[in-house]
């Protein structure tokens, strides 16, 4: 009787441990250190390996994903974004449109708007500047993933702000610099690429009580500033395109770890994925902008769908239709 306890408990131990080594091959932890090895914008590594539009950044693969995987649009055959388009940038920044709706209606594009808080942040404040969050920098109605009195640095509420979208960062961010000078540079950001049918009224991109006062802008416009994000400042896709990251504090502390908002990144791993943003609010609705690399080709793709009822399946289908 002893010995068949022994065996039986042998035997238990052996499936554990068993179970725990499959575990660990299998999950793949990014940036998994106590001290993030990147620690800042400057040095941050894209999703996707060779990727020709990154090429002075060192590369990563995260995951079991090829380029070589094929994109599954859901079974409906219809679109159900209110707007959406695909545009191809070859090599020699040649824009062109290959598949559209709406092209230049503006609509609510809620934390889409991150991109450009991304772009002046980034252009204006020094990356090493320590935040401190405030009263006023708590959303209510949202997740909160900080209090008042925590301190973190610009360069890691960035990595907030475009992984797991976080609105909070955002106003920390705006708030720290100025908000209405803040505000102010972003539209006149937009306005120096073109953007002429975009409006930003908060760094966010959350509904504001007053109807008239939400973000607004085109899929056109959206793709110029994709595509003047991935030329002048490409690790701000970059780090869109992370599954997750350690947000550490300003002492160096593990605050908490941060995950994407973009479930492609990990579903299927859109061909030659480089990055991207979602967006949500009830006004709004649905919004998804991704910029993916073309398969043996310095030019690359741009996909927005804006005012969806199902973005994810709107960009398999989108991108299944213009395939190539």
């Amino acid at each position: 009787m002893q010995k068949n306890k022994i065996l039986f408990w042998g035997s238990i131990i052996a499936i554990c441990a068993g179970c725990i080594i499959g575990f660990q091959n299998q999950v793949v932890i990014k940036n998994d250190s106590a001290q993030n090895p990147i620690s800042t914008l400057d040095y941050i590594i894209p999703v996707i390996t060779n990727n020709p539009i990154v090429k002075s950044i060192e590369s990563l693969s995260f995951g079991q994903n090829s380029p070589a995987e094929s994109v599954v649009p859901p079974q409906r055959t219809t679109i159900s974004a209110l707007a959406y388009g695909t545009y191809y940038v070859s090599s020699n920044s040649q824009t062109k449109n290959l598949i559209g709706q709406n092209l230049d209606t503006p609509l609510r594009i809620a934390s889409i708007t991150k991109l450009m808080t991304a772009l002046v942040a980034t252009s204006l404040m020094n990356k090493n500047d320590v935040i401190q969050i405030s009263e006023g920098d708590l959303v209510e109605g949202t997740l909160s993933r900080y209090k008042v009195g925590d301190k973190l640095t610009l360069d890691q509420l960035l990595y907030s702000l475009l992984i797991e979208s976080d609105n909070e960062a955002a106003q920390a961010i705006a708030d720290h610099y100025g908000l209405a000078k803040f505000i102010q540079a972003m539209n006149t950001q937009a306005l120096s690429l073109g953007m002429t049918n975009t409006k930003y009224y908060n760094p966010s991109g959350l509904d504001s009580p007053n109807l008239s006062q939400d973000n607004l802008s085109t899929v056109s416009d959206l793709t110029k500033l994709a595509e003047y994000l991935e030329l002048k400042y490409p690790n701000i896709f970059a780090v869109s395109a992370l599954s997750s990251y350690k947000i550490m504090d300003a002492s160096g502390n593990l605050h908490h770890v941060a995950n994407s908002t973009d479930k492609l990144i990990d579903e299927f791993a859109v061909n030659f994925m480089v990055g991207g943003k979602t967006g949500y609010t009830g006004r709004a609705k649905q919004n998804l902008i991704i910029l993916r690399a073309k398969n043996g080709d310095e030019g690359y793709y741009i996909d927005t769908v804006l005012s969806s009822d199902d973005r994810f399946g709107d960009m398999k289908l989108l991108i299944s239709k213009n395939a190539n």
